[in-house]
């Protein structure tokens, strides 16, 4: 059973919601609860999620699009995935992410 975790930023409804479970980081969006969720290993998720997010950047595989952000990345099979995510989703994540709220300690 997964604990998603919204940034506590996030209050239009629509957030980027992160877990942690079996060893990896995923993510969903919580308007598209029935996709599978991308999957990162740990270090991937500090390196290419949360250090660009930190500094105000985009990973590199987060590209703004038609007023949103789209996240590619592949589910824990493997697949690929596409997550999309409004400007007001994606600031809500990236100021709990700054905030220190999804670091791997902290969704534990």
């Amino acid at each position: 059973m997964h604990t998603w975790k919204r940034s506590t930023r996030c209050s239009n409804g629509g957030c980027v919601e992160v877990d942690l479970g079996n060893g990896r980081v995923l993510v969903r969006g919580s308007n598209s609860p029935d996709l599978e969720p991308l999957s990162f290993q740990s270090s991937e998720w500090m390196n290419t999620v949360l250090a660009p997010v930190m500094v105000g950047r985009l990973p590199s595989f987060v590209v703004e699009r038609d007023g949103g952000h789209v996240w590619s990345g592949h589910t824990v099979d493997g697949h690929p995935q596409v997550l999309r995510f409004t400007v007001e989703e994606w600031v809500a994540f990236a100021e709990g992410v700054r905030a220190g709220e999804f670091t791997p300690g902290v969704l534990s």
